[in-house]
């Protein structure tokens, strides 16, 4: 754990230095590290989506399926989000092709 807190300090430096911002609210040293709203569990070499994205991906599913029809670019916003859940999720059965 020592180390992983070096080499953040490291990092913020090198940021610091390259002028790039870093928003410290997504970046977490822990067993678990969110990265862009991504858990990283290091322990049990998983990863998933944060609380935030969970509810939001929920939240889109069930507005979607209440609607009677849905433009396309609501339906690309819709398939993009659920493209990107799909790569952090690891489900027992997969049902995209």
């Amino acid at each position: 754990m020592i180390e992983a807190h070096k080499y953040e300090s490291d990092f913020n430096d090198l940021c610091a230095q390259l002028k790039f911002i870093v928003n410290l609210k997504k970046n977490f040293i822990d067993i678990t590290c969110i990265f862009l709203s991504i858990e990283l569990d290091s322990i049990n070499m998983m990863t998933r989506l944060s609380s935030d994205k969970h509810q939001k991906t929920i939240q889109l599913i069930n507005s979607t399926l209440t609607k009677s029809s849905l433009s396309y670019e609501k339906l690309q916003m819709l398939l993009n989000f659920l493209s990107f859940a799909a790569k952090i999720v690891i489900s027992e059965r997969v049902f995209l092709r």
